[in-house]
C-alpha cells in the first residue's frame, strides 16, 4: 500500500508501508499529522486509526485493503530495453509499409513518378508517427504498459498506484517527446531519480514498477 503524509502545507509521499512505519517510529508522523492512502474518503489525522500506544506499524483495520510488496521502481536499463523492444515491433511495420514505396521510387524512371513515390513515402513516415503515438497510447491506457513493458513485467502507474488513463497515456506521449528537445537527458535522469522517474514522469506524475 502508498502512503500520503502532510509535512506542514506540503504533501509527501508516496511512501511503502515499511517506510510509514519507520517515519512514524521516528516521530516525523504523529498522532495530529495528516495521513491518507487510496481508498480514505479524505485526509485523516493518523491518531484516528492508530493505536493508543501509537505502535510504530500502521494499523491497517477495515478502511486497508491487505498488504502488498514493496513497490520496485523500474531503472534506467530495463526500461531502456523495453523501449528498443518497441521500437523493434514499431520498425518492423514502418518497414512493411516503406520499404515497397523506397524500392518502387529507386526501380522507376520516370522522374514524376519517383517525385510521387518520394511525396508517398514521406506521408508513410507521418502517418507511422501517428500510428506509433496510438500504439503506445492505447497500450498504456488499456494494459497500463506498452507490448515491450508487458514482456519485461513492467507497469506505467499513477503516484499513488492508480491506472493511468487514456487521456494522462495521452499527456504523457507528447510529455515525452519532450526528451528530445532535452538531448535525452530527460530520459538519462531516469538512473539518477530515487523513484525512476524521467521527465515526462514528473510532469504528467507517473511511475514505472515492476508488476510481478
Amino acid at each position: 500500500m502508498i502512503w500520503y503524509y502532510a509535512d506542514g502545507s506540503e504533501r509527501r509521499g508516496p511512501v511503502t508501508e515499511a517506510e510509514f512505519a519507520t517515519l512514524v517510529a521516528q516521530g516525523t508522523i504523529r498522532r495530529d499529522t495528516l495521513v491518507w492512502h487510496e481508498g480514505l474518503p479524505e485526509w485523516q489525522e493518523y491518531g484516528r486509526f492508530a493505536s493508543p500506544e501509537l505502535s510504530p506499524l500502521p494499523p491497517l483495520s477495515s478502511i486497508s485493503r491487505p498488504s502488498r510488496p514493496p513497490v520496485r521502481y523500474a531503472g534506467f536499463w530495463i526500461r531502456f530495453v523495453a523501449k528498443f523492444m518497441d521500437g523493434l515491433i514499431l520498425g518492423l511495420a514502418s518497414m512493411v509499409v516503406r520499404v515497397p514505396l523506397m524500392a518502387a521510387q529507386f526501380a522507376s524512371e520516370n522522374p514524376r513518378e519517383s517525385i510521387a513515390f518520394s511525396l508517398l513515402d514521406a506521408v508513410a513516415a507521418l502517418v507511422m508517427i501517428a500510428a506509433a503515438g496510438l500504439y503506445h497510447i492505447f497500450f498504456v491506457g488499456a494494459r497500463g504498459a506498452t507490448p515491450g513493458k508487458m514482456l519485461l513485467g513492467l507497469k506505467i502507474v499513477r503516484a499513488d498506484g492508480s491506472p493511468v488513463s487514456y487521456a494522462l497515456a495521452t499527456g504523457r506521449w507528447f510529455a515525452a517527446a519532450l526528451n528530445y528537445f532535452t538531448l535525452y537527458i530527460g530520459w538519462i535522469i531516469v538512473g539518477f531519480d530515487s523513484q525512476k522517474r524521467g521527465l515526462h514522469d514528473r510532469i504528467c506524475e507517473t511511475r514505472v514498477i515492476h508488476d510481478r
